[in-house]
């Protein structure tokens, strides 16, 4: 390992473009994989570049390395499928004690202690994840590791110990369970996932993003006794019936944050549940509380965490962390309750204003003596004497905990004395600390001293990791992955369509470090990383496998190079459009996570970076994908007004951002205005193409695609076979776009009741005859249409049995929680809801469904919330309790209202199930209120939808009677009986 980040050795011949560990021979291999700190000393190995690399304790965030294995299989395995998935554990619950009769130095004893157990609990950590993973694959992952009887374990006495409680755990019955099904999947062979799948889904943060939790303490974290004392006496002596706020509040990089770390890591399991939120921003704030609440099935936004939080009488703790804004603004975000803790770190004194009783509040600041000594020769593991030297250089520092930190780590990295640092702090700080007055005359003096030591530190990069750090500073401080530059490398050929020749040969230089042989090299990128980790410039979280800036780190680093900014903001803006171009230019499926992390890195970038011409077609789709309509509005409008100024009202190019900019409000709702609009379009394309033009063609697509979802199919039906007689006759009746016409002409004919027809054409082309699709894309234009055909037919069974098909692909080739998957799902349930035996099993599902759109695409993406009242409507339609359905669809209401708008079609489903589940109660006036339309165009945008507004105040009687009608049946009364 070097610097946290593993490194394999290999034995084996690879495609890799590997610097390290290509090198070794057998014997330093092994040599290699035994160091652990205290026991085998570090190796050293030259390497194929005659370069000397220092390899140390792999174990140390690697004891499971389950993550490594499947990032290597990927790598020499490309496109292969797993069959399934073993893991060893060693058995590590606890803390492995070390035996002091061999050890002299108790003090080694105890950092032996912690070191050891962190080692297990990432283990464990690391198997919870894959467990996760893998939950819904049967018979694939099996992990086994004696959880009970080696706690205690000396490593002397294993040949005593070990193997009795082996015997004794394989003995239990689950296990032998588990063993015979890993036996029959060894032996079966059969490939379950493949390889690629598998690798892709160990990024939590892109595939499942968890709720945050709070970060570890510092590892060289060190005293600060008195302010975690005060902190224990406030939250446990005062009455439990009371909520408690505790305000740490001091100079940026005192040890705020650190401290309330420290405190949730001693007194974690005091708490019924700790919660964690980034308080940088009112957005991070707004993200963060909408992900507990989704986690807690509470709801989708900020609003129902809090009014969860305000409902729970248990003794949970929520973190604020950064919150340097006025306290009026954080006011507005704490739970009105009698329950619960909150701590806030913050650089505003006066939010001190929030924090509640006696000793509620304390004042971060300088270190005491001792415990700054103790954390500079702890952190920089300093030689020489330091008796002298240390206590002068601590003294000189201000015991500001961050600016001792950042000289420990120059002092660890350079291998220099504490007095050389001093000579050398002293021969530069000067003109450095003159040079960030005059930059930022307002920071203070500790500060100043903390900008100064980076400064030494930014000296000592190499240029490929300060090159690296100056791009990184113009990106959001958090929320930075490999994978946004990997993809960008995919497409560096395209830096040219940039404007600016500096930043294009910026990007040029930043990316190009990282390719070796014309491909992405991972170590090449671990590289400058680790040299930036090794100053304590940036963070890493495994667990998130994002890495970070401290804000005063980030702020210093941009003020480095302070004549440069737009270049450096520029060269960003260039990284996220290349980063998002492939998924954009269709090569690969968008990963709405990954959409979501460029689109914070977006946020921060100036307004006229983003309104340039170069940028804005592309964050306007990444803003798109991201659920975030009104800013993708924003943004494709102005691509839209200059395509029409440089290239006219006809050329391909207007035509192309005009039809983007349809699809957002159609997501936006505007169905009537996007269909009129694609009226307009189809006689500009055929005035400048003429009608035999495929492009004329597509915009007719776009025309009754427009028009379905307005309902008006018998409008649609003649242009689509238009469309579809065209594509027979030019690209043949096996084309992929070919079946997608068919597919959407089956549509129409099942809508109309034109079943036969329906039928017919669902048997044109065999699924292993469709030409150009990848194999989900074949088998979905085979199998939907003729779901939609036995659904209508009432041949349920039949429909679900294809439909399963659909799902299983889809689960194998994108996994489980992709959008993908989860709409194929979707339609699965729909199916089985309509089958008396397997209703339940449909609500069930349902509810799976609706976590997993909240998990992959957001909280508040309108795909979760259709998800949302399409889940609410099942449990109606199998009579669920009223009032509890009725609170979910009111919570959806207001949700709706927010993120769409009251005009929204989806939001007046949503109103129309309220109105009809409170008619089901008998609750008149109520529903009167929720069913009464005031804008009658609605008749013509969406003439189903407007007849299941009327159709209760005209079939009155009909209500009385059959008052046990679901929202969803009378929805499809009103649109049978009224036409």
């Amino acid at each position: 390992m070097r610097a946290g980040m593993g490194v394999l050795l290999r034995s084996y011949p690879t495609n890799i473009n590997s610097t390290y560990g290509s090198n070794c021979t057998l014997s330093e291999a092994i040599r290699t994989t035994c160091t652990s700190a205290g026991q085998f000393k570090p190796v050293e190995i030259m390497e194929s570049d005659r370069t000397i690399m220092t390899y140390l304790d792999g174990t140390i965030g690697h004891s499971n390395p389950t993550p490594c294995l499947l990032d290597e299989a990927e790598a020499v395995f490309p496109g292969e499928e797993i069959a399934c998935l073993i893991s060893l554990g060693a058995g590590q619950r606890d803390i492995i004690s070390v035996p002091g009769s061999s050890i002299s130095q108790s003090s080694w004893n105890s950092d032996m202690n912690a070191t050891y157990k962190a080692l297990a609990t990432d283990a464990e950590r690391t198997a919870e994840a894959m467990e996760k993973r893998f939950k819904h694959i049967p018979s694939f992952y099996f992990r086994f590791s004696v959880d009970q009887g080696l706690q205690h374990v000396d490593l002397a006495d294993w040949n005593k110990c070990i193997t009795p409680h082996a015997w004794a755990y394989l003995g239990l019955t689950d296990i032998q369970s588990k063993l015979d099904r890993a036996g029959h999947a060894l032996v079966a062979n059969e490939g379950k996932v493949i390889v690629e799948r598998a690798v892709g889904s160990v990024t939590p943060a892109i595939s499942n993003p968890m709720l945050p939790k709070c970060p570890p303490s510092s590892r060289t974290f060190v005293g600060r006794e008195e302010a975690l004392e005060q902190m224990r006496r406030y939250f446990f002596n005062n009455p439990p019936l009371k909520q408690l706020i505790f305000v740490l509040h001091g100079l940026g990089g005192s040890g705020k944050s650190q401290i309330a770390y420290k405190f949730v890591e001693i007194y974690e399991k005091r708490f019924d549940e700790v919660f964690y939120v980034d308080a940088t921003s009112e957005e991070t704030i707004l993200s963060h509380l909408a992900m507990i609440a989704v986690v807690k099935k509470a709801g989708e936004t900020s609003n129902d965490a809090l009014a969860w939080l305000a409902r729970q009488s248990q003794n949970w703790l929520l973190v604020f962390n950064n919150a340097d804004f006025d306290s009026r603004i954080l006011e507005k975000f704490l739970p009105r309750s009698s329950y619960g803790k909150v701590i806030v770190t913050t650089r505003n004194h006066g939010m001190v204003a929030l924090a509640h009783g006696a000793e509620a509040d304390y004042s971060v600041s300088g270190m005491s003596r001792d415990d700054a000594l103790k954390l500079l020769l702890e952190a920089s593991q300093a030689k020489g004497d330091s008796t002298v030297a240390g206590p002068a250089l601590v003294e000189e520092l201000g015991y500001f905990a961050l600016s001792i930190s950042q000289a420990a780590a120059y002092i660890r990295v350079n291998e220099c004395t504490i007095q050389q640092f001093r000579q050398m702090n002293e021969a530069s700080r000067g003109n450095l600390l003159e040079k960030y007055h005059i930059a930022s005359p307002n920071i203070g003096v500790c500060e100043q001293t903390a900008h100064a030591i980076w400064s030494m530190c930014y000296e000592k990069l190499s240029p490929a990791a300060s090159q690296l750090l100056n791009v990184m500073a113009f990106m959001h401080h958090s929320n930075i992955s490999e994978e946004i530059f990997r993809r960008a490398v995919q497409y560096l050929n395209f830096v040219q369509r940039f404007r600016g020749q500096e930043s294009q040969n910026m990007v040029v230089t930043t990316l190009g470090q990282f390719i070796k042989n014309a491909t992405w090299e991972k170590p090449l990128f671990l590289r400058c990383i680790e040299e930036l980790r090794s100053y304590s410039l940036v963070d890493f979280d495994p667990y998130s496998q994002y890495y970070s800036m401290h804000l005063l780190v980030q702020h210093w680093a941009r003020g480095a190079v302070q004549n440069e900014e737009l270049t450096f903001s520029r060269c960003v803006a260039c990284l996220l459009a290349l980063s998002s171009w492939n998924f954009l230019a269709n090569d690969t499926k968008p990963n709405p996570a990954h959409c979501r992390t460029i689109a914070s890195h977006i946020d921060v970038l100036p307004d006229t970076l983003k309104h340039e011409s170069d940028f804005c077609a592309s964050f306007a789709s990444v803003y798109f994908q991201a659920g975030r309509y009104k800013e993708a509005e924003l943004l494709q409008q102005i691509d839209l007004g200059r395509a029409k100024e440089f290239f006219g009202e006809q050329d391909m190019i207007t035509l192309q951002s005009q039809e983007q900019l349809l699809e957002i409000y159609s997501a936006q709702g505007r169905r009537s205005e996007v269909t009129e609009a694609r009226r307009r379009l189809v006689q500009s394309v055929r005035g400048a193409f003429g009608d035999d033009d495929l492009g004329t063609v597509y915009a007719k697509q776009s025309l009754v695609l427009a028009l379905i979802e307005q309902e008006q199919w018998i409008k649609a039906e003649p242009v689509q076979r238009e469309v579809l007689a065209y594509l027979m006759n030019v690209l043949g009746p096996a084309d992929r776009i070919t079946c997608t016409a068919r597919a959407i002409l089956v549509q129409i004919c099942v809508s109309l009741d034109n079943i036969r027809e329906a039928e017919e054409l669902c048997s044109v082309v065999p699924k292993d005859k469709i030409e150009g699709g990848n194999e989900y894309e074949s088998l979905h234009l085979h199998h939907s249409p003729l779901v939609q055909v036995l659904m209508v037919k009432g041949q349920q069974d039949e429909a679900a049995a294809l439909q399963q098909e659909l799902v299983s692909l889809s689960d194998r080739l994108y996994g489980t929680d992709d959008p993908t998957t989860l709409d194929a799902q979707k339609l699965l349930t729909s199916i089985l809801a309509r089958i008396p035996m397997r209703s339940e099993e449909s609500k069930t599902s349902a509810e799976k469904i609706a976590d997993g759109y909240s998990q992959t695409l957001g909280p508040e993406h309108p795909a979760t919330l259709s998800a949302k009242h399409w889940l609410a409507i099942i449990r109606s339609s199998q009579r669920a309790s009223l009032r509890e359905v009725e609170v979910t669809l009111r919570e959806l209401l207001q949700t709706h209202e927010t993120v769409l708008g009251h005009a929204h079609p989806e939001t007046l489903r949503v109103r129309l199930s309220l109105g009809m589940n409170l008619l089901r109660q008998h609750r008149w006036p109520e529903a009167n209120e929720l069913l009464h339309l005031k804008d009658q165009s609605l008749k013509d945008e969406q003439p189903a939808l407007y007849y299941g507004f009327i159709a209760p105040h005209i079939y009155g009687e009909i209500l009385n009677t059959f008052s046990h009608i679901a929202s969803l049946e009378f929805y499809c009364a009103g649109k049978t009986l009224l036409g």
